[in-house]
């Protein structure tokens, strides 16, 4: 009898935990795909300023050597990609919430367990995605990137730099508002969930 109640606890937790991490990629492939949505959107912004800086004299002289830039990427590859990206997220959120529930057998306690957790995995998602300048400015200047830029004037560098962080700059600010938003509605609904789950419980103990 013990020995199956500590079966019956591991699967449980196995069930919650897989469910969990389901939940953990949905969350990131749909955030991730919001912010690569919003980049796209501003891709003409960059190549313009790209082009632009090409195109001054002064540049032109000192970059003898570097090409003009290429189109970065296709715009409609990169959409069909987050779209993918975004059914693949909605399929696995429903593969975790069936086993969160599955470990609880509740569909209250499994909504408010999870409303939970994606309030926290918001806002510290709000606190990742307002990294990534820094990020991607630390791997721009870093000395293994600084090798592969060997022979490319400085200023170049530099310029192209600041340009990349220019567009990255409402991107994540868009994000870094989309998580806070998400994570005070569902903080909202976590704190609804637990009263209406206290309240179940009195009923439960009152019928008893």
């Amino acid at each position: 009898m013990k020995l199956n109640q500590t079966i019956n606890e591991i699967l449980k937790f196995l069930s919650k935990s897989t469910g969990f991490f389901l939940i953990n990629i949905a969350v990131i492939l749909i955030l991730f795909a919001f912010f690569a949505n919003s980049t796209i959107k501003n891709v003409d912004v960059l190549e313009n300023e790209l082009n632009l800086y090409f195109q001054q004299p002064a540049n032109q002289t000192s970059l003898e050597n570097v090409q003009e830039p290429p189109r970065l990427f296709d715009v409609e590859t990169v959409k069909g990609y987050i779209i993918m990206s975004s059914f693949i997220a909605s399929f696995l959120f429903l593969i975790g919430f069936m086993f969160v529930y599955l470990s609880s057998l509740s569909f209250l306690a499994s909504f408010y367990k999870i409303s939970i957790h994606l309030t926290v995995n918001n806002f510290l998602a709000a606190l990742y995605f307002n990294l990534i300048p820094d990020i991607v400015n630390k791997i721009l200047v870093h000395p293994s990137f600084q090798q592969i830029t060997n022979g490319i004037p400085e200023e170049f560098v530099q310029e192209i730099t600041r340009i990349i962080l220019e567009w990255i700059k409402i991107p994540v600010f868009v994000t870094v508002k989309l998580t806070i938003t998400l994570g005070i509605i569902f903080l909202i609904i976590s704190v609804t969930l637990y009263f209406m789950k206290k309240k179940a419980l009195k009923e439960e103990k009152k019928n008893k």
